[in-house]
């Protein structure tokens, strides 16, 4: 992982205990003591001769079970930290007696051991958790055969508009980084027909043109799709697509499908009409929603929160002027929804700055309404989330309540504000522990008299709200982009559906039919160094050519090209 500090601090029992980009892995109190509460359930209930670890540490949580199982193997997610382990005293006696590993490619899962995280480590290599259990669950194979994203060719298709909107043009930069060849299908430009019909006081009417517009849409898509000929077509929410362009791909071709559910189920719930023709489903939440999947008769669905674009949401130092007109001591980016609207009425007596639309609906904002209520663009965002002291991240709530109660869902803020090097306090979210350490990366609020507490608290002590800024901002570099979500999902769907292997190994082997082919040695020789991306048809092969200036070279010869005309390939 990029950018791991490590140092070692001394416990109030005097014990060594690392802490790895500002988060400490074992307590600073009495890691021995500690330890031994995280191992006691597997010293209750001993099912295995053998124990499978996530995150050594300094081993405090391991020493307790070390008579307790034959066979400890301990999988280590910082290669840095074991050189610092193997210079403590401390872990001496624990290193003789357990088998630590660091890829998974060396090593097979034995059969049904008994297994153990360490959370802080979980947390931090939260990448590595996942590749941890894919190998657990299917072998060392599957867990880091991870298809090469630089062979994809890849389809995204937009929204209309909204704020899943940009969440596609974000997921359309990571494919790009992981080196997919895209195809971005940008239906922004059925907004000016959508919004014109939105106005219009016939409902039913307003329903059938949309369902129209919907479907000249999803003719285009299908036109690009079958001149891309794609592995995996990317849905975002709110795409505007067809159940009978789902089935044509599904029927008619062997392109992946995945849908990206970057909303909240129980307000937004078209997704029980469209959830059963995708291969695999992704969603922001668990629990409840998945319930709901499953009821429907599904099997392929994941979760897969949201994230920052780091190309976008950066770290910015401005000039004074600008500072001075986006930064605030409290500042508030987004749409007025009425719980916010209710919420930031008793913050009027800080330096209090408001941006986004709708905060005119409260006579008592408006002072301090920014932009004149106006959108706000992703620079001025970044801009404001660099610039601002504190940034309030209220989650959208219905009803009369303040705070969601049990809400679940993390917003793209969220990540947003941190990506920036922002100071954030946002409401309790039920999977919030599991994504930032407490604290140490985030702060949360549990009501109105807590948020004003932490308001006063932290606008007094800028070196520990620029600690936990810091922190936040490294971790979700490392760990929670979208290019860090696309390589989660291209691994969820190598494990819920072998198409998109599949499809590739066609191709590859299709290629290789055709190339034994060919005489010439030389064309033979260029060919094989064609990305595979380019093979699916003499076009692509043509234009790939072209763009790497050999079209003129071979022009002689094209017509053996041809060989590789067939759409089958």
């Amino acid at each position: 992982m990029p950018q791991t500090a490590i140092s070692v601090v001394t416990s109030n029992t005097g014990k060594p205990v690392p802490v790895i980009n500002g988060v400490t892995i074992h307590s600073r109190y009495d890691p021995e003591k500690e330890g031994v509460k995280l191992a006691t359930p597997l010293l209750e209930e001993v099912t295995s001769t053998t124990l499978v670890v996530f995150g050594f540490g300094f081993g405090y949580h391991i020493r307790p079970l070390l008579d307790s199982y034959e066979n400890i193997l301990v999988y280590e997610p910082c290669p840095e930290l074991l050189q610092i382990v193997r210079e403590q005293p401390e872990c001496r006696e624990v290193l003789k007696r357990v088998a630590i590993f660091d890829d998974f490619s060396k090593v097979s899962p034995p059969e049904n051991p008994a297994q153990m995280a360490l959370v802080p480590l979980k947390r931090i290599f939260s990448q590595q958790y996942a590749a941890f259990t894919d190998w657990l669950k299917h072998g060392r194979q599957n867990a880091t055969s991870l298809v090469n994203p630089a062979d994809l060719r890849i389809m995204i298709c937009s929204p209309v508009y909204g704020g899943s909107y940009t969440t596609a043009e974000y997921v359309r930069n990571a494919c790009e980084k992981l080196g997919c060849q895209v195809c971005y299908v940008d239906n922004a430009i059925g907004n000016d027909i959508l919004q014109e019909t939105l106005q219009l006081s016939d409902k039913n009417h307003a329903g059938i043109i949309v369902g129209k517009l919907t479907e000249i849409l999803s003719d285009l898509f299908w036109e690009r799709f079958t001149k891309e000929k794609p592995h995996l077509c990317i849905f975002v929410a709110q795409a505007p697509i067809t159940i009978h362009l789902l089935k044509t791909i599904r029927e008619r071709t062997s392109a992946t499908t995945a849908f990206w559910f970057v909303e909240d189920f129980r307000r937004f719930t078209y997704w029980q009409e469209y959830a059963a023709y995708f291969d695999c489903f992704f969603g922001i939440q668990r629990d409840g929603f998945f319930r709901e999947l499953e009821a429907i008769g599904l099997r392929n669905f994941s979760y897969l929160p949201m994230a920052a674009d780091e190309s976008q949401h950066r770290e910015l130092r401005l000039a004074k002027e600008e500072r001075d007109h986006f930064g605030a001591d409290v500042a508030f980016m987004g749409a007025a929804y009425p719980n916010r609207l209710r919420l930031f009425a008793e913050l009027t007596n800080y330096n209090l700055k408001l941006w986004g639309i709708g905060w005119e609906q409260n006579p008592l904002l408006q002072k301090h309404v920014q932009n004149n209520g106006q959108r706000v663009s992703i620079i001025e965002t970044v801009k404001i989330y660099s610039s601002t002291k504190i940034n309030i991240n209220l989650h959208s709530a219905m009803g009369d309540s303040i705070l969601e109660e049990d809400g679940d869902f993390v917003n793209p803020r969220t990540f947003e504000i941190m990506a920036c090097g922002g100071f954030q306090l946002v409401d309790k979210r039920k999977y919030l522990p599991e994504l930032f350490v407490e604290g140490e990366e985030i702060v949360t609020f549990s009501g109105l008299e807590d948020l004003k507490e932490k308001i006063d608290y932290y606008l007094t002590h800028e070196d520990e709200r620029m600690r936990i800024a810091n922190n936040g901002r490294r971790k979700v570099l490392n760990n929670h982009t979208y290019t860090h979500r696309i390589e989660e999902m291209l691994r969820a769907l190598q494990g819920k559906t072998g198409k998109l292997t599949a499809m590739l190994q066609h191709e590859r082997e299709a290629f290789g039919n055709k190339l034994s082919q060919i005489n010439d040695p030389e064309l033979k020789k260029f060919l094989d160094m064609v990305p595979a991306r380019e093979r699916n048809s003499l076009p692509a092969l043509l234009s790939y050519l072209k763009e790497t200036g050999e079209m003129k070279r071979y022009e002689t010869i094209l017509r053996v090209l041809e060989t590789f005309a067939n759409d089958d390939s």
